[in-house]
């Protein structure tokens, strides 16, 4: 039984990663390589990132590898520069108009 949660989690922080390298890519496509001018839907790609070092942080709890550890603090840097990155244009869309 532990031995299938542990396939099971595995399979499924995989497919997580996945997704993040998808979403990074399509953020980098986006706000670097087009240069598409700010908008406020530009926050729902903080989501992605957020919960994405949320859940890992998470998992190397559960499975204690030291990979775990470093990529949390990867994902995290990430996520904060691009939660601060919308913010601070968000907050200059808002006094704008």
């Amino acid at each position: 039984m532990h031995y299938q949660l542990m396939q099971t989690s595995l399979l499924l922080s995989t497919t997580a990663c996945i997704f993040y390298i998808f979403a990074l890519f399509q953020a980098i496509k986006l706000i670097v390589i087009e240069r598409l001018k700010f908008m406020p839907s530009f926050s729902a790609f903080t989501f992605p990132f957020v919960i994405s070092a949320i859940a890992t942080g998470k998992a190397y709890k559960f499975f204690g590898l030291d990979i775990l550890n470093y990529l949390f603090y990867i994902q995290a840097i990430i996520a904060l520069v691009l939660v601060i990155f919308v913010s601070y244009n968000y907050l200059k869309f808002l006094i704008g108009k």
